[in-house]
């Protein structure tokens, strides 16, 4: 079994069959269970859920793998911003490898007056050279 399926089933033990067989795909396990379950831990705030998926998701993103650091990408980072309410408490678990290797994706699908809101709340170590 590959490694992010092994990590996967670690934290949605349910998907122990289909994780199993192969017919799921990473950007699935994203869009499915990962952002959802983000949301519901973030509205909740059960910190501990939410270490979990993100540290899943930033392992994802992290990796040499196309497959594993663009389904992280486009099918979870993409849309963490997608709750204006929540903005401030999303920031707050932004690691800066996440900050860093994201902004250029946040820059371009959130308006401009979003992603000014959104770089004011982000601590300025996260941008590195970039900013």
């Amino acid at each position: 079994m590959a490694v992010w399926r092994r990590r996967a089933l670690a934290i949605f033990p349910e998907l122990r069959r289909r994780l199993e067989r192969r017919d799921i795909h990473i950007a699935d396990v994203f869009t499915v269970r990962v952002l959802p379950q983000f949301r519901l831990a973030l509205e909740v705030g059960d910190e501990r859920r939410l270490r979990e998926l993100l540290d899943f998701a930033e392992w994802c993103l992290s990796q040499t793998s196309w497959e594993l650091s663009s389904a992280a990408g486009c099918s979870f980072y993409w849309h963490v911003f997608d709750r204006p309410a929540k903005i401030t408490d999303v920031v707050k678990w932004l690691t800066p490898n996440v900050i860093h290797r994201c902004q250029s994706m946040w820059m371009r699908v959130l308006s401009a007056d979003e992603w000014i809101a959104i770089e004011k709340l982000l601590p300025a170590a996260s941008f590195g050279h970039l900013r």
